[in-house]
């Protein structure tokens, strides 16, 4: 009877046992999926945060993202850019960007083709130079006598003539000395003071005296290089930042609108406040974009400026809207 008591026992606290093991188990792995979850929230830079919450790579230049990855450690699934699309950076896009064409009837000529990972380079034909038409859009202009880059280089040209000049005139003058140094059995100047030694060029002065024959003064003058002459830059014409406003409204998605303005980083409290000042949704889009765009110094006067034009831009491409950002190259012939 003793030894079936026993046995119960046994069993009881051997059952006991295992319900405990089981527990502990149960609560490690709940503990490993709950810290994978949370490591979702603070992803590597090369990661990014997918649509179920995990970490997924991003994928690198030259590829676009064609599925997330499912789960980790699984991999994301990226494929290379078609032929005429490029991406040059590490990414989570599902587009590649489209390669820029070059515009022979602009007298633009093809300076390095699109490959993968680098957008197409443009450049000029012979005979025509970029030159700045406002402040987003440079064109090929033919090279004119008139233009900044003719007289730069008119003025290299003399520059280096000059001192060709000073260089030989210097070398005919050590030559003459040398010379009449051994003429005269005078020791020649050390190469430490011929080093340091300036060049000396001496005008003469006619000088008159009543009753005697006129004479000439000689009176040393060192010759001071002059500096080329920096040309003032073109002044690029002024872009109504209220036009642009409203073409960037018609065609940002309503739903992205609020991450483009926290991108452009605007602040809580201003998109509050044009929230409560306005009640028609495209009055508090305006409101958020022209706040934004007055923040460069510009925006007061009513022009936008080129950073807060070409900032805009970047974080369109960021957020992946590809059509957005090339309605705006198109429109306003961002090179």
């Amino acid at each position: 009877m003793d030894r079936e008591e026993q046995r119960e026992k046994w069993k009881k606290t051997y059952t006991f046992i295992h319900c405990l093991l089981f527990y502990l188990t149960l609560c490690t792995a709940l503990g490993q999926v709950g810290g994978r979850s949370n490591q979702a929230n603070t992803c590597q830079g090369d990661e990014f945060k997918s649509k179920k919450g995990h970490c997924c790579n991003k994928c690198p230049p030259g590829f676009r993202l064609q599925a997330e990855c499912p789960a980790f450690p699984f991999r994301s699934n990226c494929t290379t850019c078609p032929l005429g699309y490029f991406q040059d950076q590490t990414n989570n896009y599902e587009n590649c960007w489209r390669c820029k064409k070059c515009k022979p009837d602009k007298f633009e000529k093809v300076f390095q083709n699109c490959t993968n990972i680098k957008n197409t380079e443009c450049g000029c034909e012979d005979g025509y130079e970029k030159t700045a038409i406002n402040d987003y859009t440079l064109e090929c202009k033919k090279v004119s006598k008139n233009s900044e880059h003719y007289l730069s280089f008119v003025v290299a040209m003399a520059y280096s003539a000059a001192v060709t000049a000073v260089v030989i005139g210097f070398i005919i003058y050590k030559i003459h000395r040398r010379c009449q140094s051994k003429s005269t059995g005078l020791p020649t100047s050390s190469p430490t003071e011929n080093a340091t030694e300036p060049f000396i060029i001496s005008h003469a002065t006619r000088v008159e005296s009543s009753g005697q024959e006129s004479d000439f003064q000689v009176s040393p003058s060192v010759l001071v290089r002059r500096e080329p002459v920096r040309l003032p830059d073109c002044v690029p014409k002024e872009f109504e930042l209220y036009e642009f406003i409203y073409f960037v409204l018609d065609l940002v998605p309503a739903d992205r609108f609020k991450e483009l303005v926290r991108r452009l980083g605007i602040s809580e409290r201003s998109i509050e406040r044009a929230e409560i000042d306005h009640r028609s949704f495209k009055d508090v889009q305006y409101e958020m974009l022209k706040v934004w765009g007055e923040s460069g110094g510009r925006g007061a006067g009513g022009t936008l400026s080129r950073r807060l034009f070409l900032e805009l831009v970047d974080r369109l491409r960021e957020m992946g809207l590809r059509v957005c950002v090339e309605a705006i190259e198109e429109k306003y012939g961002i090179q």
